[in-house]
């Protein structure tokens, strides 16, 4: 069907029920191209100055992994405490545990205070609120499930910043479970060691002799071992390029939105416009 080229000025040629052609859709926006211009020029200006003048966050990064010990040695400790009566905790399931630690509320509102960002980046913020937001906006954690290596990263508009404090949580979440553990361990001897007192049968004593022996084995290994926990990897550098904003698709995106929403206004003012003006 051919149009007549004034209904090329309204709103008939795409409400008249009629399939259109491109080149149909092609004319009325031509016809259009002033008012379809305008909204899309302003839209991609605002981009612009949004793109350019938006706060620059760049996102360091650390790979770590579970610090473990072979576990030939602890398995058999294991066995043997089993017969004796005493329960030893198995430490290869604990590298879930640490990172669940690491995220806490109890390791992050210290280390937030510690370093200054709960003044930097949330002062008017409670500490439990603190925590959230940084977990929401600046902190996450992605693991390889097939190699096992978990990286982390910290976004901060300091570049430097954000690699010292992700190389300061690493250490210090380590040091945090390190000590914890001594207690747990030393607690552990203590308790060999009274049940050895209170023990008068001699192949129990020396069941609970060797387990002993490897309870303070374990904590000779935990006191020397540079990562204990989660080991380091890669350590954090400095990032040298920022991960936003990201201009050149903020300018593309919302040019496009732009054109579109050009399209949707342009249909609904001639579609209003009072016929004959």
């Amino acid at each position: 069907m051919n149009y007549p080229e004034k209904q090329l000025n309204d709103s008939s040629v795409l409400d008249s029920g009629e399939d259109l052609t491109l080149k149909q859709l092609f004319d009325w926006c031509l016809s259009n191209i002033l008012t379809i211009s305008v909204i899309t020029g302003l839209f991609s200006i605002a981009s612009i100055i949004y793109s350019l003048t938006a706060t620059e966050i760049y996102t360091a990064e650390i790979k770590v992994i579970a610090a473990v010990e072979e576990q030939g040695n602890f398995g058999a400790a294991q066995g043997i405490a089993q017969l004796a009566g005493l329960n030893l905790e198995s430490e290869v399931s604990k590298y879930s545990e640490y990172m669940t630690i690491v995220q806490s509320h109890a390791f992050l509102t210290g280390f937030l205070k510690k370093h200054g960002l709960k003044d930097k980046m949330f002062a008017s913020l409670s500490d439990w609120k603190a925590v959230e937001k940084f977990l929401s906006n600046n902190f996450s954690e992605s693991k390889n499930l097939r190699t096992g290596i978990t990286t982390l990263s910290l976004s901060w508009t300091d570049p430097a910043e954000a690699s010292i404090w992700l190389n300061s949580l690493i250490k210090e979440v380590n040091t945090s479970i390190l000590e914890r553990d001594l207690i747990d361990l030393k607690a552990r001897v203590q308790n060999i060691e009274n049940k050895i007192k209170d023990t008068s049968d001699k192949t129990q004593r020396n069941l609970l002799f060797s387990i002993l022996s490897q309870q303070l084995n374990n904590i000779n290994l935990a006191e020397s071992k540079k990562d204990y926990a989660i080991k380091i990897l890669d350590p954090s550098f400095p990032p040298e390029s920022r991960s936003s904003p990201r201009r050149t698709r903020i300018v593309i995106f919302w040019t496009f939105i732009g054109f579109a929403m050009s399209i949707l206004i342009t249909f609904l003012i001639n579609q209003f416009r009072p016929q004959g003006s």
